[in-house]
């Protein structure tokens, strides 16, 4: 995907009228707004910390790269900000399970 934009921006600046830049800032708005929604569903999947933070990860990777392109990212880094809440809540899950372990397996003397 990132690939399709970065294409597109080029061709912008080398003078080919093949699309106005409007008209791809439209397609990059509405590929965004799915990118969220898909994002959304499948951080709902998502019950592993480590998991969670590498999607995270290529999120960034992605969205900064596109940046770099002049596309505006912002919505993207918000939405990664607002799932917070739900990574701190497998996080907290996954120490607790981790720490009741230890307590019913290991005897401290």
């Amino acid at each position: 995907m990132a690939g399709f934009f970065i294409i597109e921006d080029s061709i912008l600046k080398s003078g080919n009228e093949l699309m106005t830049r409007a008209q791809v800032d439209n397609l990059w708005e509405m590929a965004v707004a799915k990118i969220k929604l898909v994002l959304n569903e499948q951080f709902g999947y998502i019950t592993n910390p480590e998991t969670f933070l590498d999607v995270k990860k290529i999120v960034i990777l992605f969205a900064k790269t596109l940046e770099g392109y002049t596309f505006f990212a912002a919505p993207l880094f918000e939405f990664l900000s607002s799932q917070r809440e739900r990574f701190e809540q497998h996080l907290f899950r996954r120490l607790r399970d981790e720490v009741k372990h230890v307590i019913i397996y290991f005897k401290f003397i």
